[in-house]
């Protein structure tokens, strides 16, 4: 997306409509996902989930209810990302950590500081996912994370 908004798309445009987009228009997710130098949307709570997926500061931390009420899951999306920063912030401001899969989707993209920031942060290593019941050390060798699953088998309980 912001590859596609760097070369002239509609910043407001409906884009595929692919589900996965949420019917939000790429200005809106640009805003959300905290690219900056892309069009921005007005809308408060989008601004202060990029101010979050950016690692901070936030302008209005009264915000951190809404905002996880509205997307419970934007701490996943950081963790997905690599964005180690932003997943403390969020966590610190009460995004939910257990029981999502942050720590499987760190883990799959071979983000080292982000596992174990997810780890301090009380992630749990042995959790299983429902889809395929693996933990997330099995996500990072399905992938070829190799450092990754090292580290995570020294922190696993059920080995």
């Amino acid at each position: 997306m912001p590859t596609l908004l760097r070369h002239g798309a509609d910043p407001d445009g409906v884009g595929t409509a692919h589900p996965v987009f949420e019917g939000l228009s790429a200005r809106q997710l640009s805003t959300m996902y905290g690219y900056a130098d892309l069009p921005q949307s007005d809308d408060p709570v989008l601004r202060f989930l990029g101010e979050c997926m950016r690692g901070g500061p936030v302008g209005d931390p009264a915000l951190a209810e809404t905002a996880i009420r509205r997307r419970p899951h934007h701490l996943v999306a950081a963790a997905s990302d690599g964005r180690t920063a932003a997943v403390r912030l969020m966590a610190d401001l009460g995004f939910p950590l257990k029981g999502t899969d942050a720590l499987h989707e760190a883990a799959h993209n071979g983000h080292l500081e982000t596992v174990r920031a997810l780890i301090e942060l009380g992630a749990d290593p042995d959790r299983r996912e429902p889809r395929f019941h693996a933990t997330p050390r099995g996500w990072a060798e399905h992938n070829g994370k190799r450092d990754v699953a090292e580290y995570l088998a020294t922190v696993e309980r059920s080995r």
